[in-house]
């Protein structure tokens, strides 16, 4: 009579823990993606932040500041560095365009804030860039 050994063979053994290493690689590179993916969405919520907290400091200027009405101060009216503990090093300019487009007393800003250093992104390292503009009248 043969006996019928129950088990597995090391040649099974060998192809479940490569199938297994092959799953486990897979879930790595998935994890490194979702850790990049994090890093990007925070660069892009803090320039985010820092754009619309100028936008804001510049709307709660009043209408009668020179800044606004001046004929001397076309152009980058002001910039900036600034560094976010945990969120990178980022230049903040804006710039302004009195009697924008012919309309009289409106002057438009563009505020531009732009990261220091490079962001890995899917398509290559390349700097975060956010441009908020905004229309202000003056008197």
């Amino acid at each position: 009579m043969i006996q019928c050994e129950k088990g597995f063979t090391l040649l099974e053994m060998l192809v479940a823990v490569m199938i297994l290493s092959v799953g486990l690689l897979g879930l790595a590179q998935l994890q490194v993606a979702a850790i990049q993916t994090n890093s990007q969405s925070n660069s892009l919520v803090v320039a985010s932040a820092l754009a619309q907290s100028v936008l804001e400091d510049i709307n709660r200027i009043s209408g009668d500041d020179p800044m606004f009405s001046g004929a001397d101060q076309l152009g980058v009216v002001w910039a900036a560095q600034t560094d976010v503990p945990g969120g990178g090093s980022y230049k903040i300019t804006y710039n302004r365009d009195r009697d924008y487009n012919g309309l009289l007393n409106v002057t438009k800003i563009d505020i531009r804030v732009e990261s220091l250093s490079n962001i890995k992104t899917a398509l290559g390292s390349q700097k975060r860039v956010v441009t908020l503009t905004t229309l202000k009248r003056y008197f």
